[in-house]
C-alpha cells in the first residue's frame, strides 16, 4: 500500500495540475456522480454477499432497482441521503432504538388526523404560489396534506422521520392512485435536498421547539426566490384553575366524541379515543417546554422576517414568502 502511495506522489510531483485541469476533473466527476454511486452500490453491496450493509438492505426491503429509481427519477434527493441511510442503519440498527416517537402510535394518529376534515389544510392550499411545481410537506405524518397538494402541484415530496408514518402515507397514495408524490424517511435537522429545490413548503405540527432554529434555517435554504412557506403548530393556552395541565385537551377530546359517533363505527371511535387519551400520547404532548402563542410569535417573527401570523383557537400559523432574486433575506 505504501509503495503505491509513494509511486502516486512521484507521479503527482512530476505533473502538477493546473487550475483549469482541476476544474475540468471536478466538473466531470460531478456529472458522473450518479453513475459512479450506482456502480459502487451495485458492486460493493448487492454483488458482494459478505457486505454488512446487504442484510440491512434486505430487512428494509430495498433492492438495487429501488435505489436506481430514486437516483435517476428524483433529482431532488442528494446522494448524501443514501450515505446517511447506510450510516444510520449501521449505528442504530432497525430495532426499537431506531424508532421515532410517532412510530408507537402511527396508526392511531392517522385515524385521528382524518377526522379533522378536508378543510384543515385550507390555509396552506390557499397560500400556494402561482405556478408552483415542486412542494415539500415537511413532517408529513400519514401524508394527508401531501396527497392534497398533489392535486395542485406537479410534484410533491412528503418527508417524515417515522417509518411507520411513511408506510401509512404510501399505502394511502396507492389507494388514491396519485403518482406525483414521493415519500421519504429523513430528519428535519438534516434535510436531504439541494438548496432551492422547492417553491412551496408546508410544515404542520412538526417543528415544535427542539432545534427549531436549525430546522427552519434548513427549510428556508430549500425555498427558491419568491417561494412560500407555511408553518403550523399547536399552542398551549393556560386554562383557568388548572393552568397548563392537559385537562383542556382531555375535555376537548371528549367533547368531540358525538361528532365521531355521527361519522364512524364504534370500533374506529374506540381506536381514535384510545390514541388521543393514551398516557403515551399525553406525555408526548406535554413533556418539556410548551409552545405558547407568545413564544410562537417571538420565534417566527425572528426566524422569518416579514412573515404574517394567524391564530385559530389552539392553532398558530406563520405565512412567509422568500425574497426574490437580488433582495436580502
Amino acid at each position: 500500500m505504501y509503495s503505491r502511495f509513494v509511486w502516486g506522489v512521484r507521479g503527482f510531483l512530476k505533473h502538477t495540475l493546473t487550475l483549469e485541469e482541476a476544474k475540468a476533473i471536478i466538473k466531470k466527476r460531478m456529472e458522473e456522480r450518479e453513475t459512479n454511486f450506482l456502480r459502487l452500490v451495485r458492486k460493493g453491496i448487492f454483488s458482494y454477499p459478505k457486505n454488512p450493509y446487504l442484510p440491512l438492505m434486505k430487512l428494509a426491503q430495498c433492492e438495487m432497482g429501488d435505489i436506481e429509481n430514486m437516483v435517476t427519477t428524483n433529482p431532488l434527493i442528494k446522494l448524501k441521503l443514501y450515505h446517511q441511510m447506510f450510516d444510520r442503519s449501521q449505528r442504530k440498527g432497525l430495532g426499537k432504538k431506531a424508532k421515532a416517537p410517532f412510530d408507537a402510535f402511527a396508526e392511531g394518529y392517522s385515524l385521528w388526523a382524518q377526522t379533522r376534515g378536508p378543510h384543515f389544510f385550507e390555509d396552506a392550499l390557499n397560500f400556494l404560489p402561482p405556478g408552483a411545481d415542486q412542494a415539500l410537506d415537511a413532517g408529513c405524518g400519514p401524508g394527508i396534506l401531501s396527497l392534497q397538494l398533489a392535486d395542485h402541484v406537479n410534484h410533491v415530496v412528503g418527508l417524515d422521520i417515522s417509518r411507520s408514518m411513511i408506510a401509512l402515507a404510501k399505502a394511502q397514495q396507492v389507494k388514491l392512485k396519485k403518482n406525483n408524490v414521493d415519500f421519504v424517511v429523513a430528519d428535519l435537522s438534516n434535510l436531504p435536498f439541494k438548496e432551492g429545490s422547492f417553491n412551496f413548503i408546508a410544515s404542520y405540527n412538526a417543528l415544535r421547539l427542539k432545534s427549531v432554529d436549525l430546522k427552519v434555517s434548513g427549510l428556508c435554504a430549500l425555498l427558491r426566490p419568491g417561494g412560500r412557506m407555511v408553518i403550523h403548530d399547536i399552542v398551549t393556552i393556560p386554562f383557568p384553575l388548572v393552568g397548563e395541565f392537559p385537562i383542556r385537551y382531555i375535555l376537548n377530546t371528549l367533547r368531540n366524541t358525538p361528532r365521531y359517533i355521527r361519522s364512524y363505527n364504534y370500533r374506529t371511535i374506540w381506536r381514535i379515543l384510545s390514541f388521543q387519551l393514551s398516557p403515551r400520547r399525553i406525555r408526548f404532548l406535554w413533556k418539556g417546554k410548551k409552545m405558547t402563542p407568545e413564544l410562537f410569535q417571538d420565534i417566527y417573527k425572528r426566524l422569518l422576517p416579514g412573515c404574517s401570523i394567524k391564530k385559530k383557537d389552539w392553532r398558530m400559523i406563520a405565512f412567509w414568502e422568500a425574497p426574490g432574486i437580488g433582495k436580502p433575506r
